[in-house]
């Protein structure tokens, strides 16, 4: 397959294209320029882009695939559009990839992630995941543990703590890096009634100090296959075929 036919099944899909990503990932020099431009495309007509059109989504995972740098502005950006759009254009790839496409993209520019954790007028989910990303950057040695510890105190200690979802989110955060350093902060927020126990109670944190904190960062963070470099790219994107499969349920439906 050339560029022009791998593009052409990743536009409107009706099923996972196995035979194009595959095409893809062996001709990485070639087609990079045209993943970083659909990518471009897609921003400046974000609300334009329609239902059935996937390539950007291809672009994303390929290029987290290739660990492109040049992509790492245009995820960040994809991340900080307005209101309920990062879900609109990634639907389950929001939850599913953005923290790893942040990760396997990452050039360096610690203060865009930080800046889209802290602006509260952004998607909620958004800055969940860039949150979750900083978690991958340490898995990847890209960030020292004892920097994101320093890091959540900052923002267990910031007016965004007044937010139950933002502090239940912190407060997750602080677990997976085995949160001995921030108990202070965590035992104030579930005191203060910060913290959703739908999502994380204080046993949970319990148990994680029983566990100790060597296994904690081995199971949760340097073995944790959503922050590690992308190895399998179909198995990465199966979500997509759930995707579809649901799509065509609901026509039969209708």
């Amino acid at each position: 397959m050339d560029i022009e036919e791998i593009l052409k099944c990743f536009n409107h899909p009706n099923s996972l294209p196995i035979e194009a990503l595959n095409a893809a990932q062996k001709m990485q020099e070639k087609i990079t320029p045209r993943l970083l431009s659909i990518l471009e495309h897609t921003l400046l007509n974000y609300k334009n882009i329609s239902f059935v059109q996937m390539d950007y989504i291809f672009a994303l995972y390929l290029l987290s695939k290739f660990r492109e740098k040049k992509a790492f502005p245009y995820v960040i950006a994809l991340a900080r559009l307005p209101g309920r759009w990062p879900e609109k254009l990634l639907d389950e790839g929001l939850t599913e990839g953005l923290a790893s496409f942040i990760i396997l993209t990452f050039n360096d520019d610690l203060s865009a992630i930080k800046n889209l954790i802290e602006d509260p007028t952004l998607n909620e989910w958004s800055r969940h995941e860039a949150l979750n990303s900083l978690l991958g950057l340490v898995a990847l040695k890209k960030l020292q543990r004892g920097d994101l510890i320093a890091y959540l105190r900052f923002l267990f200690h910031s007016p965004l703590a007044e937010d139950e979802f933002f502090v239940t989110h912190l407060v997750e955060v602080a677990s997976d890096l085995y949160p001995e350093e921030l108990m202070d902060e965590i035992n104030k927020a579930f005191d203060g009634y910060y913290v959703d126990d739908f999502f994380i109670e204080k046993s949970d944190i319990d148990k994680v100090l029983e566990q100790g904190k060597e296994e904690t960062l081995l199971k949760n963070i340097y073995n944790n296959a959503y922050y590690l470099p992308i190895e399998d790219l179909e198995k990465k994107m199966l979500w997509i075929s759930d995707f579809y499969a649901e799509q065509e349920k609901n026509s039969m439906i209708i």
